[in-house]
């Protein structure tokens, strides 16, 4: 009995199985990278938003409110704009030196808030944090241009 017949057949057809087993598989790859790329994109906008509302809260306490208003005002900036929870998020899918930029960022932000608050000078404050956001900005640019 020949043999050559069924075995080629058998063969052919395991060769299209795993043929089609590693397109998917790639196919699957890309899109996990496309949507890792899209939940990092989606934390570090919302970050970048809540703390840019967050800081022209607080400046246009500082410019606009009496010292009471001013006070409250600027001490609800963060909680207003969902500052934490946006860090919270940024956290779950950033690479570690965004996390840490960011900690570092929500500190800045928080001592600005409370230099405009005591009612001390506080364009130093602002300043530092807005070099601050404008590194972490680059910075995140750069891990989604590596997330491809």
């Amino acid at each position: 009995m020949d043999w050559t017949a069924p075995v080629s057949t058998a063969l052919g057809g395991l060769i299209s199985v795993i043929s089609v087993l590693v397109a998917h598989r790639a196919q699957w790859g890309k899109e996990v990278k496309r949507q890792r790329r899209e939940d990092l994109r989606t934390a570090c906008v919302q970050f970048l938003s809540a703390v840019t509302q967050a800081r022209e809260q607080i400046h246009r306490a500082g410019r606009d409110s009496s010292d009471e208003e001013k006070v409250r005002r600027a001490q609800d900036a963060l909680t207003d704009h969902d500052v934490f929870p946006a860090r919270i998020q940024l956290h779950l899918v950033a690479p570690p030196d965004l996390v840490e930029m960011s900690r570092e960022l929500v500190h800045l932000l928080i001592g600005y808030r409370d230099a405009v608050t005591s009612g001390e000078p506080h364009q130093e404050a602002e300043l530092a944090f807005t070099n601050h956001r404008n590194a972490i900005t680059q910075a995140m640019q750069t891990a989604l241009s590596d997330v491809q």
